[in-house]
């Protein structure tokens, strides 16, 4: 579930049932008292407040939790993007040894792309090329 989309979620659930303990946990939130953010509202509770990213540094001081789940979480969710996104386009380091070999990019030489297989019969090592 995309962040936007809990907040969306959490923020429609939480102004029709604000006493529902399922939809605290999701998220609490307090609106905004200034002439220049009439109608918005923050996080102040709830997985939508730790996913939320803190305003500034006396935040993180007063509530350090807060910013190391919300760091934990970036650095997740971007390492799972980044590997779906490898997986998904064909850029795995396979995948590019694969090309290279049917190109025949790599046949004169050994190629930092080669490998090591072990033959079961002599129990000795060759380096295969692409």
């Amino acid at each position: 579930m995309q962040v936007s989309n809990l907040y969306f979620l959490s923020q429609l659930l939480y102004r029709r049932f604000p006493n529902n303990i399922f939809v605290n946990l999701l998220g609490q939130w307090r609106e905004i008292q200034s002439p220049y953010y009439q109608g918005q509202s923050l996080p102040v509770g709830g997985l939508a407040y730790y996913v939320s990213p803190p305003s500034n540094f006396a935040d993180i001081v007063a509530d350090p939790f807060h910013a190391f789940f919300y760091v934990v979480f970036i650095l997740t969710a971007c390492a799972l993007f980044s590997k779906t996104w490898i997986e998904v386009s064909g850029a795995s380091a396979r995948d590019v040894a694969k090309q290279l070999r049917d190109q025949q990019v790599c046949s004169n030489y050994i190629s930092p792309l080669a490998y090591i297989t072990i033959d079961d019969n002599a129990w000795t090592q060759r380096v295969v090329n692409c």
